[in-house]
């Protein structure tokens, strides 16, 4: 198991849950067993589905942020560093969207997302 957990804070709870919601997402869809779900079972599942739809699309983008506290401060200067020499810049981790695109590399454009948003605090209200 790779522990980084020294180095990146953990993942916050709901997008731990959002990641395990999507994973029964797919075993609901792929569910073969005749008879299930049940129609109840069903409708229960896609009123979730929709309520956590529109939690998840409430959430305010943080450029820059890739521990996911949403700040963007020294730790995600440090992270970056980290994983792009663990992995000589192969590692996705702190791979930002540029232009509406992942290129899937920890390189120098993602640090300059970083220090772009240097100092910002994406918590609603502060």
């Amino acid at each position: 198991m790779l522990r980084v957990a020294p180095i990146v804070k953990p993942l916050r709870a709901m997008t731990l849950f959002a990641l395990a919601f999507k994973v029964l997402q797919k075993q609901v869809a792929n569910c073969s067993t005749p008879g299930y779900p049940k129609s109840t079972q069903k409708k229960n599942f896609d009123d979730l589905s929709a309520k956590l739809a529109t939690i998840f699309a409430s959430e305010v983008p943080c450029p820059g942020d890739g521990n996911l506290d949403k700040r963007v401060d020294g730790e995600d200067l440090a992270n970056w560093s980290y994983f792009r020499a663990l992995s000589g810049g192969k590692s996705s981790w702190y791979d930002f969207a540029i232009d509406g695109a992942y290129d899937g590399l920890t390189d120098d454009r993602d640090l300059a997302v970083i220090r772009q948003n240097l100092g910002t605090n994406c918590v609603k209200g502060r």
